[in-house]
């Protein structure tokens, strides 16, 4: 059984999948924006990052450079200036930075061409500093084989770092439940698959508590090989309608275990 997908809103900020608007319609939308944003600019809050970049403060770098990126308050969209600013943060030492850096090479973002090579290093020195996201997307790049040569065990090593790291990614938890589930790279393991699945629920990811619970009750969307307890499908479909799972929230009314 191929485990569920997890919804993108749950695992994937949008900042990096967001699509840019071209021509006349982003003429449109910017001239819409700045009437509905005209009192809440804040030109200030950019000069103090602006300054504390300047004076050394690479996380300001990062942080101007999404302004940039998404024309924050305060600023016009320019994508170079942007991109200029998360390449001196990631210098810097920035996780942050160098994650936005490699996405900019990984979609070909103005103003680099796609280059999935240098984007997966980037993923890579973010992991190194830390970034549980880096991890996850350097891992995705060694497991599907993009910019760098396919490795099933590197790609299990990073999904688990990304999972267990100091700010778990569920999506690294789902992967890797995945490869234990298909024993793709690692031993094949039901157990294994739903321990992850418990500690990507854990991480908020109502899809995971939906398939916990599953699996727990023994039907259909789990993980098969997983002895039926009632009180624990109960437990995590409360935890899945917590989080706004409709079908979580059926499951509990119909009381059918």
């Amino acid at each position: 059984v191929t485990p569920p997908e997890i919804l993108p809103e749950e695992t994937v900020k949008p900042w990096w999948r967001k699509k840019r608007i071209a021509g006349p319609l982003a003429l449109a939308v910017c001239i819409l924006a700045t009437y509905v944003i005209v009192g809440q600019v804040n030109p200030s809050n950019t000069t103090q990052l602006r300054r504390a970049c300047n004076s050394g403060d690479f996380s300001s770098c990062a942080n101007l450079g999404d302004l940039y990126e998404y024309r924050g308050t305060g600023v016009f969209q320019d994508y170079k200036k942007a991109h200029a600013l998360f390449e001196k943060s990631c210098d810097g030492g920035n996780r942050y930075g160098c994650r936005q850096l490699g996405f900019d090479y990984w979609w070909g973002h103005d103003p680099v061409s796609r280059d999935l090579l240098k984007a997966a290093l980037l993923f890579q020195k973010a992991c190194d500093l830390g970034d549980s996201e880096g991890c996850l997307r350097e891992g995705e790049a060694y497991r599907d084989g993009e910019g760098v040569s396919g490795n099933l065990q590197t790609a299990a090593a990073l999904f688990q770092t990304a999972c267990y790291g100091e700010a778990g990614e569920s999506q690294g938890c789902y992967d890797l439940a995945s490869m234990y589930s298909q024993g793709e790279g690692v031993p094949k393991s039901p157990r294994k698959a739903l321990s992850l699945y418990e500690k990507g629920c854990g991480l908020g990811s109502r899809p995971l508590c939906y398939a916990v619970a599953k699996s727990y009750q023994n039907r259909s969307g789990g993980i098969p090989g997983i002895d039926k307890d009632t009180a624990k499908a109960r437990k995590f479909f409360q935890r899945a309608c917590d989080l706004g799972d409709s079908q979580a929230c059926a499951e509990l009314k119909s009381g059918n275990f």
